[in-house]
């Protein structure tokens, strides 16, 4: 048997799950992919920042999920790690709109890098803007994260195959 992997759920897939709304709503979409680690035996990433962020801006049933996966010992407690991203952002040659997009979700990276490399999130900005500047060879150590969306990707399959990174979620793989 296989070791679990962790991941670094964001706040947005927290916040947007509910048992509300149409088949492929957001709120369904959130919901069936936190069951899906739930029932598939993963673990979830989790550091001060996390935590703090999560509290804030829960809904129920993620708190149900929460509290099911501290129950059940699936939250591994991490130092985040230091990918850099805050020193090198003032240096990037971006917008600063979006270097402040980048600079809010550092620490999804930062305990990423701290644990399995997976993160779920559904901030495609940030998605974009990590795999641009790793593209520009800036960041490579950031190259073989995994950044799946709940919304667009299909993570249910992914997770069913092991959550190991593959082509389509590598940020160091431009989507076609």
């Amino acid at each position: 048997m296989s070791r679990t992997r962790n991941i670094v759920v964001d706040t947005d897939v927290l916040r947007s799950a509910g048992d509300l709304g149409l088949a492929d709503s957001r709120p369904v979409l959130c919901s069936r992919f936190l069951t899906a680690v739930l029932w598939g035996g993963y673990g979830i990433v989790l550091t001060a920042e996390l935590l703090a962020e999560w509290r804030r801006h829960r809904s129920r049933f993620a708190t149900r999920w929460l509290r099911t996966m501290f129950a059940r010992r699936r939250v591994v407690r991490v130092q985040p790690a230091d990918s850099g991203l805050r020193a090198r952002a003032v240096h990037l040659s971006l917008p600063r709109t979006l270097i402040d997009a980048l600079l809010k979700d550092v620490h999804l990276v930062d305990a990423a890098l701290a644990a399995d490399k997976l993160i779920a999130s559904m901030d495609e900005t940030t998605r974009s803007i990590l795999r641009e500047v790793i593209g520009s060879g800036e960041c490579q150590n950031l190259s073989d994260l995994c950044w799946v969306n709940p919304e667009r990707d299909d993570v249910i399959d992914w997770l069913r195959d092991g959550a190991r990174s593959i082509r389509p979620f590598r940020l160091d793989v431009r989507p076609d």
